[in-house]
């Protein structure tokens, strides 16, 4: 896989506990995203990208079907965990929610 990625990614614990929850053909969906949006100079640019304001304050959410990918960017003095001299910071993968789930007040 020759492609680069400019984010490293990070997942919450809760992440992982709705990412286990999902069938085979869902994981597939949601790991393609994260790869995207890992791979992407600027993830706030890919398709699907809105910033979340209700519930999640200073986080972006993907769509992905019927699912929402909530994640942050950590950059600078955010960061810290170590990376690779051409990775820009952290996209750190919070949540994959139902939509439904994703636009509670």
């Amino acid at each position: 896989m020759g492609s680069c990625q400019h984010w490293k990614v990070t997942a919450s614990k809760q992440f992982d506990k709705d990412f286990r929850k999902l069938g085979s053909s869902d994981k597939q969906r949601i790991f393609d995203s994260v790869r995207e949006l890992a791979e992407a100079e600027n993830p706030l640019s890919v398709s699907g990208v809105k910033a979340v304001s209700v519930d999640y304050p200073g986080r972006h959410r993907q769509r992905v079907g019927k699912f929402r990918v909530v994640f942050e960017l950590l950059t600078g003095e955010e960061v810290e965990v170590e990376l690779c001299e051409h990775q820009k910071g952290v996209l750190n993968i919070e949540r994959v929610l139902a939509r439904k789930d994703g636009y509670r007040r």
